[in-house]
């Protein structure tokens, strides 16, 4: 570019040809002569331009010399200072771009403000038609779009849908900034624009958003223009992507907290309602609407160990072999996306269609149950701190099982120990009815005369005997009486119940 100097179009553009070739020197000479013309290099970027006779060539040439040893220094002086001030220009420019950017991203309290703010900021930086903030589900690998301008629903849902096979997914996989001047150029095809898109993409630009070394998201912006991207672009958007990682880290870990906080306030009112309880059962479907709402889920199921189910809302019956996976479970209980059939079922099962997480309850080294939390919708991922989560509930309610087992156990103990009681107080009563029909009907015996007399007496003494023993087993039962060891003679019981039948025998025939 002429500064300065006189003449028609045609001499400013010889004197511009002097002056690049007096650039374009590279070697020690900074004076360039040609017929007319003298070039002198200030720098790089500026040079002097002389239109002199060929006889006042050499005079001129050394006054030219003279003029930049003297005003070399103050033409330098000028332009480090203009370099200067402008330096500081985009510096102030930069810090009052990051201050609205900080203060914008520092009031957000949610994903989808996240993608509104950083959708705003991007317009109002740069003059953008179509921009974008993908970010990374870690277990489906699925990429939401939660910030979208210029772009209509159906063009979002599908923009998600191919975002993995495109340019957003290849910034997620290796963390690269990429700029694509014109879209047509791609010959692999990441850039080219989707039937359903109103308006045909031309330029591309995809910065990578990172929060503690890792590519959560990518923040995209398009054109209908080509080229319309440049570094200034790259180097305004680098700051905001930054930052844009550091709220979607915050956003996700005050999520957590949040989540956490109501878990366990609910697991804490489930374990004072368990024991307050008479029996477990009274209060599992208030248990079962405490997970739903704390967990912010579809349902909550309680499945026994013989497949029958208790919902928050109905009762249904899931495959023991379902319970049997959540309780070999390595971490202590076992997730799913929803995508895919769970454990013990053929297929995708309608209740088990969301994200679910499932804890056994183990009481006494037995599986007495699972509970299970499926969500209302996909894109959460449960993982080891969803278990543990779970387990906060799943421990109380295994603890009250026991509880209620060892309670029922101990009744039932008190009540054979009463009946042990009255059976013992009637024993004595019978045994003591029995030893005077015992004493009596010897003693006759020993007197009788007449023979068949004699053997009815004898009879009743055998029969008064077999109560008396009758007895003495209720008191053995009742831990009256202490058992030992004694011999039998088999033959003497033999005969005594054979003569004792045949006896009952001949009176009822009689």
């Amino acid at each position: 570019t002429v500064l300065a100097g006189p003449g028609t179009g045609e001499k400013r553009e010889s004197v511009a040809a002097m002056a690049i070739e007096a650039l374009d020197e590279v070697g020690g000479e900074t004076i360039v002569q040609r017929p007319g013309h003298l070039a002198a290099r200030i720098d790089r970027g500026h040079a002097i331009v002389v239109q002199v006779a060929d006889d006042d060539a050499a005079w001129a040439r050394g006054l030219l010399e003279s003029c930049l040893r003297t005003m070399l220094p103050s033409i330098l002086a000028v332009e480090r200072g203009q370099r200067l001030v402008n330096t500081a220009r985009d510096l102030e420019n930069h810090r009052v771009v990051e201050r609205r950017i900080s203060e914008r991203l520092s009031a957000v309290r949610d994903v989808e403000e996240l993608g509104a703010a950083v959708k705003d900021l991007a317009i109002q930086l740069f003059d953008i038609e179509f921009t974008g903030i993908y970010f990374r589900d870690p277990g489906s690998h699925l990429l939401r779009l939660v910030g979208a301008h210029g772009l209509e629903p159906e063009e979002v849902a599908e923009a998600e849908r191919t975002a993995w096979q495109r340019h957003p997914g290849r910034v997620i996989r290796n963390g690269e900034t990429i700029l694509v001047d014109d879209t047509r150029s791609d010959d692999l095809g990441r850039s080219s624009t989707s039937p359903a898109r109103r308006v045909e993409v031309r330029s591309r630009c995809y910065l990578p958003v990172e929060t503690d070394g890792e590519v959560v998201g990518t923040l995209g912006l398009a054109s209908s223009r080509p080229r319309a991207f440049g570094k200034d672009h790259i180097g305004g958007l680098e700051f905001l992507a930054s930052l844009a990682g550091l709220t979607w880290s915050r956003l996700l870990e005050q999520r957590r907290r949040e989540t956490r906080d109501q878990i366990l306030i609910a697991s804490g009112d489930a374990a004072e309602r368990l024991l307050g309880a008479m029996r477990w059962e009274d209060v599992l479907p208030g248990i079962m609407d405490m997970l739903e709402r704390s967990f912010k889920a579809e349902t909550a199921w309680y499945i026994a160990a013989d497949g029958a189910a208790i919902g928050s809302r109905e009762r249904s019956h899931f495959p023991t072999a379902f319970v049997d996976a959540v309780a070999r479970g390595d971490h202590g209980g076992i997730t799913g996306r929803g995508d895919a059939p769970a454990p013990g079922f053929e297929g995708v099962d309608p209740r088990l269609a969301h994200p679910w997480v499932a804890v056994p309850i183990i009481s006494k080294q037995s599986v007495r149950g699972v509970l299970l939390v499926v969500d209302k919708e996909d894109g959460r991922v449960h993982d080891s701190h969803s278990i543990a989560a779970l387990r906060a509930f799943g421990e109380p309610l295994a603890a009250k099982i026991s509880r209620d087992e060892l309670e029922e156990r101990v009744s039932h103990a008190d009540r054979m120990e009463l009946l042990g009681q009255m059976a013992g107080g009637v024993a004595h009563d019978i045994n003591n009815l029995l030893m005077p029909v015992l004493g009596l009907a010897s003693n006759l015996a020993r007197s009788e005369a007449d023979p068949d007399r004699r053997k009815s007496l004898l009879d009743i003494q055998l029969a008064a005997e077999r109560g008396r023993d009758f007895v003495e087993q209720v008191l053995l039962l009742t831990r009256r009486r202490v058992a030992t060891d004694e011999l039998t003679n088999l033959s003497e019981v033999d005969r005594k119940s054979t003569r004792l039948n045949s006896s009952h025998a001949n009176i009822s025939y009689a």
